[in-house]
């Protein structure tokens, strides 16, 4: 499994989880990413948050995610967040 991340000032970051593990023979991976730039009312996804089953809680998977939300964070001192979320009903 990789995990992938594309950052670039001033710009929102992605990430992604590719596995490869069910792979048995040499495979390219291409991707397509378009980061947006950071302004007012820009929105963007968490690929990597995942919750334990049946609970709220957060699973250490989902640490590197949230570190790089904070690094962003950082980097733009004057920047806020809103965090919406769903999970399913267990």
């Amino acid at each position: 499994k990789y995990d992938v991340s594309v950052v670039a000032k001033g710009h929102t970051f992605e990430s992604e989880v590719i596995d490869l593990e069910n792979v048995l023979k040499y495979k390219t991976v291409k991707k397509e990413i378009k980061l947006k730039p950071l302004k007012v009312n820009t929105s963007f996804t968490l690929n990597n948050i995942f919750f334990d089953f049946d609970s709220s809680s957060l699973t250490k998977e989902s640490e590197l995610e949230l570190e790089r939300v904070v690094e962003l964070m950082n980097s733009n001192p004057g920047m806020s967040v809103e965090i919406s979320a769903h999970t399913d009903d267990k």
